[in-house]
């Protein structure tokens, strides 16, 4: 269920990556006239979201989430919605339908909001695009927070998390939505990640590794996209 692809560069990884989701988005838009679409922050997707921005898709037919969420202010550099509206949602793609997981001010939705959330949402993803951090982290499942059993293995779609290691109190889709996917992409860049993808890929609990919940499951195939 895991296929492990090598690219010599990373602009070559994005690049392909970028033509990968769209053929992706394109079939679900011509089996069900729409798409919903999981992206993530960081750095690793920043040339893919570029890519993707000038893609002839039809966007207006994208629904876009993201994966987790700081709450800070929307306007704030740490923002990871700031960051899609400057990468992704420009040119051809400013036409998707962009959905935050937390108001301008910073503060995590409501219950009545996160059913709105969870109703647009309900449908598998036709994509979704996560990463890995050096901890074994994916989406805002860290192994230090509090929560993180409960993110795991509840069933609310969305879950405020507060690492230990971090100032900023997070927001994050649940393990359980982040599968709900029929295509699961990991990106992941340097040497020190492929070793852990690896140590992740082996038998342990994903309370340790979270982005376990990624590899463990067998119900939806995962692509790992990987240059040095």
């Amino acid at each position: 269920m895991i296929d492990f692809k090598t690219f010599d560069s990373r602009d070559a990884a994005a690049f392909q990556l970028a033509s990968d989701i769209e053929r992706l988005l394109e079939a679900s838009i011509e089996l069900s006239s729409s798409a919903n679409f999981m992206v993530s922050g960081g750095s690793s997707p920043l040339m893919v979201y570029e890519h993707l921005s000038k893609s002839s898709l039809d966007w207006s037919r994208v629904h876009i989430v993201l994966s987790d969420e700081r709450c800070v202010k929307t306007s704030s550099d740490q923002s990871n919605e700031k960051m899609i509206s400057a990468r992704l949602l420009q040119d051809q793609a400013a036409a998707a339908s962009f959905y935050p997981l937390v108001s301008e001010q910073g503060r995590p939705l409501s219950s009545n909001e996160i059913d709105t959330l969870r109703d647009q949402f309900s449908s598998p993803f036709a994509v979704s695009l996560l990463g890995m951090g050096e901890d074994g982290h994916t989406a805002s499942l860290f192994p230090d927070a509090v929560e993180i059993n409960e993110a795991i293995i509840g069933d609310d779609f969305y879950y405020q998390l507060s690492p230990d290691h971090l100032k900023q109190k997070r927001v994050s889709l649940s393990a359980s939505v982040l599968v709900n996917s029929s295509r699961i992409i990991l990106l992941i860049f340097g040497d020190r990640k492929k070793q852990l993808f690896e140590l992740a890929s082996s038998p342990g609990d994903a309370l340790d590794l979270p982005v376990r919940v990624l590899l463990q499951q067998q119900d939806v195939p995962v692509d790992v996209y990987w240059a040095p």
